[in-house]
């Protein structure tokens, strides 16, 4: 009787630990386009005179730079840039002088997807805006033009500075 016995708790036992689970989870890739901006124009104030007071000059976006967004269709970016020092510092190296700065201050609108600077809407660093399907392309045009602060008696040289525009999904 104890041999049959035996075999059956051998019997139970390998039963419970033959057992197995699985669990599953979905894999999910989003391939867009990249980003791509193609700029024209420049932002040049031109010649600026000196003044014994301090004054402010402006050129409106739509005389300034023009940015085409390129990217996946109907998807949100997020828009940011700031503020940019010009300095003279070439410009003294070469010819001599005091060297100065001035701040440039921009101002950017967007026409969504209209080429031409027609009924612009403000864009605010750090704002997320929609890249509209044209044709399979996601678009949005961004002009920017701003200001600068000339103080008084303002050093003498070419000024120059670079204004980045970062876009990002």
């Amino acid at each position: 009787m104890i041999k049959n016995s035996l075999i059956i708790v051998l019997y139970l036992t390998s039963l419970c630990f033959a057992q197995s689970g699985s669990a599953s989870a979905s894999v999910t890739a989003n391939v867009i386009t990249p980003i791509t901006i193609i700029t024209t124009g420049s932002i040049d104030f031109g010649d600026v005179i000196v003044m014994p007071n301090p004054y402010v000059v402006t050129k409106s976006p739509a005389e300034g730079s023009r940015h085409e967004i390129q990217g996946n269709p109907n998807s949100s970016v997020t828009i940011s840039f700031s503020s940019v020092t010009l300095d003279n510092f070439s410009w003294v190296a070469q010819h001599g002088g005091t060297t100065g700065t001035i701040t440039f201050t921009p101002e950017v609108n967007h026409t969504g997807t209209n080429p031409n600077y027609t009924n612009p809407s403000p864009v605010t660093s750090g704002g997320v805006y929609t890249l509209t399907d044209v044709g399979g392309i996601g678009k949005l045009y961004l002009w920017t033009g701003g200001s600068i602060s000339i103080n008084a008696n303002q050093p003498v040289g070419y000024y120059t500075g670079t204004f980045v525009i970062n876009v990002s999904y």
